[in-house]
């Protein structure tokens, strides 16, 4: 292929990932840095501002790697939103981009593993279809910039995970890409972080919070600071601006829920959330329509238990659950003759 366009030098050399040039933070207990240290090592890391395109500010320019992505000819099998006649179904649809876990549906969706494979797929996947088109680094660069701009829409199949903004909650069982490949199961099973770690409103008000850069960043500017895995939350820190994380359980807007109001009578989180200890993608555990919600409504007492297992993921109720559930119901003064009414949820 000859085009004017195509006339950068082709290098394999990838741009290193960047570091955190901040200060470190607070000193954490030796016991949990060196438990993050093992459990990650081994895991081999799987009203605000606008969110930043983080892993855009690590590459090239958007808008030259939409005349690339025409160059190249990636229309011809590929639908790209914001390229003129790029709606061809060849290969997967690249819309929603950003909001990908993986390329391919297998390989971690960072800035460098994109690069490597614009450049030169079959290196990464031998069985893939996609071939070796000569793209210069220069150009792969890019091209991903531009790709990690298409931040909203369905993800394709390949992909594995629904789409952030596509306006839908989730439904049960479907996961939700987001901006860091956040695992429960490292930070809340094999670590045991209790779950007010990060969702620290819980208590006090109806959003149960979503961690802050700060939250993670008190590990990770000391523990794996420097794995790409990670960058996304560096590029957040660094840009003082918000992890735009993607809530799973979205409900309607003309539904109100309360987390303080459950939690502080003796709901616990995994009984709308599921074992997320359990869980290495986040997902949806249960159905949360107006029948499910009123089932537990209509009979609190088996979901009731001790202020002390609130955040016990592993609870299970005792024998004399429906006994211990009826006395709680007492001790909070739960108004059972009030609990179905419209308004205690839609108003």
């Amino acid at each position: 292929m000859s085009s004017s366009g195509l006339n950068r030098e082709k290098t394999r050399t990838l741009h290193p990932a960047a570091r955190s040039g901040t200060q470190p933070l607070a000193p954490i207990t030796l016991s949990l840095a060196l438990a993050l240290i093992l459990v990650l090592a081994l895991a081999a890391c799987a009203e605000s501002p606008e969110p930043v395109n983080f892993w855009a500010l690590e590459l090239g320019d958007p808008e030259v790697g939409r005349e690339r992505i025409e160059v190249y000819g990636c229309p011809a099998c590929h639908t790209i939103p914001g390229i003129a006649g790029a709606d061809a179904l060849v290969g997967p649809p690249l819309n929603g981009w950003s909001e990908r876990t993986y390329i391919a549906g297998q390989i971690p969706n960072e800035p460098d593993n994109l690069v490597a494979w614009i450049m030169d797929p079959p290196s990464l996947d031998e069985d893939t279809a996609m071939p070796d088109l000569g793209v210069a680094e220069a150009d792969a660069r890019d091209i991903a910039a531009y790709l990690y701009t298409l931040g909203e829409g369905p993800i394709s199949p390949d992909a594995g995970l629904l789409a952030a903004g596509d306006g839908l909650p989730a439904a049960t069982g479907e996961r939700m890409a987001q901006p860091v490949p956040f695992s429960h199961q490292t930070h809340a099973g094999e670590l045991a972080l209790d779950c007010r770690f990060c969702h620290d409103s819980v208590t006090e008000s109806t959003f149960a919070g979503m961690p802050s850069t700060q939250t993670c960043m008190t590990c990770h500017s000391q523990v794996l600071d420097d794995v790409p895995i990670l960058a996304a939350v560096r590029l957040s820190w660094e840009n003082d601006a918000p992890i735009p994380w993607v809530a799973v359980t979205d409900l309607d807007d003309h539904v109100h829920f309360d987390h303080a109001a459950h939690v502080n009578v003796g709901v616990g989180c995994d009984t709308c959330h599921g074992r997320v200890d359990q869980m290495e993608v986040t997902e949806q555990a249960v159905s949360m329509t107006m029948s499910w919600c009123l089932d537990c409504h209509r009979d609190p007492a088996p979901h009731l238990r001790p202020p002390d297992q609130i955040f016990n993921l592993t609870w299970t109720p005792p024998p004399d659950q429906p006994q211990q559930g009826a006395a709680r119901i007492q001790e909070y003064e739960i108004p059972l003759e009030t609990l179905t009414d419209c308004s205690l949820c839609h108003y």
